[in-house]
């Protein structure tokens, strides 16, 4: 029968292959023919951990593979004494001897279903095409974390909606700008949280993702803890623009936009007046979105990357 058994895992519909990680013990699909071609470590989408591919088959799969090596073992022992029947020994008049097999049923495989999953992604950097659970992940096969992606292509989003804009009457064209606004220090209160998940999953820490809806207290933390400036990449001018865009974002969401006496100590805005209403601009609104990108892309290549370790238990 050989040493050896080659068992081929079957994919869905899409031609997407389960994995499961050996340590997270979590969830993810990948595209078999897309990514690095060629051998290659395989990285846990949640937690970055990094091994060899065998050690990412799923449960499932192994035991698909067990009921396929059963059936494979019982036909050839089948077909084996099947090649024996007949006489055996010695024949005369007195006693005859021979053998008949009689085959029971072969072991049925293990059936199973690859999981749907919520999000479908390309990584930029291999093309791999994988899905998860989530939005944020890093790639399977070379690694790179895709929150720099995902915040691109919400903020691209968000400048079509400012585009909209110009399409509209003042009232509705002012309540596109403000949501534009809400949006995108939403979309990077959202990266923010992801990347410090993954920053504390890099250098285990047992502290927990930081919110970023307060950018000039998670800029201070982000110096303190990890000796990482945020603003490194824009001039303090912009920083400036970039903090008072994340008050008057605030005010949106907790006073209808009316300026208090925190927004005025925050915001160092010399055209608010206590009592009124911020106004947002699309220029106003697309120099932020420049300036987030600016700021991701320095908070990426200082220090964002897949760790070998495993995660800690918080």
């Amino acid at each position: 029968m050989g040493s050896k058994l080659m068992i081929t895992i079957p994919t869905d519909d899409g031609g997407f292959v389960g994995h499961e990680c050996p340590v997270c013990e979590r969830y993810f699909k990948v595209k078999l023919g897309t990514g690095i071609q060629g051998p290659a470590p395989c990285y846990c989408a949640y937690c970055g951990h990094q091994g060899e591919a065998s050690q990412f088959v799923t449960k499932n799969q192994i035991e698909f593979a067990k009921s396929a090596a059963l059936q494979y073992a019982h036909e050839e022992i089948f077909k084996m004494l099947k090649r024996h029947e007949g006489p055996i020994g010695r024949q005369d008049g007195f006693i005859k001897m021979s053998i008949k097999v009689t085959g029971g049923s072969t072991p049925a495989l293990f059936q199973y279903r690859e999981q749907d999953l919520e999000s479908e992604l390309t990584c930029t950097a291999c093309t791999l095409r994988y899905t998860i659970y989530g939005v944020f992940a890093f790639c399977p096969d070379c690694g790179q974390h895709n929150s720099e992606q995902i915040l691109n292509k919400n903020l691209d989003t968000i400048e079509q909606m400012l585009a909209l804009g110009d399409q509209q009457e003042e009232q509705l064209r002012q309540h596109i700008f403000e949501d534009a606004l809400e949006n995108a220090v939403s979309t990077f209160d959202g990266f923010g949280r992801e990347y410090t998940r993954v920053l504390n999953l890099t250098a285990s820490s047992g502290s927990a993702p930081q919110s970023f809806q307060n950018i000039a207290n998670a800029r201070e933390r982000l110096i303190r803890e990890h000796q990482l400036d945020m603003a490194a990449g824009i001039l303090p001018g912009e920083w400036d623009s970039v903090v008072r865009g994340f008050q008057k974002r605030h005010l949106l969401a907790h006073s209808m936009g009316i300026v208090d006496d925190r927004y005025l100590a925050a915001a160092h805005d010399p055209q608010a007046v206590k009592g009124r209403k911020i106004s947002i601009g699309k220029q106003e609104v697309q120099q932020l979105i420049e300036s987030l990108r600016k700021t991701a892309r320095v908070m990426v290549e200082t220090q964002i990357a897949p760790t070998t370790a495993e995660p800690s238990s918080s």
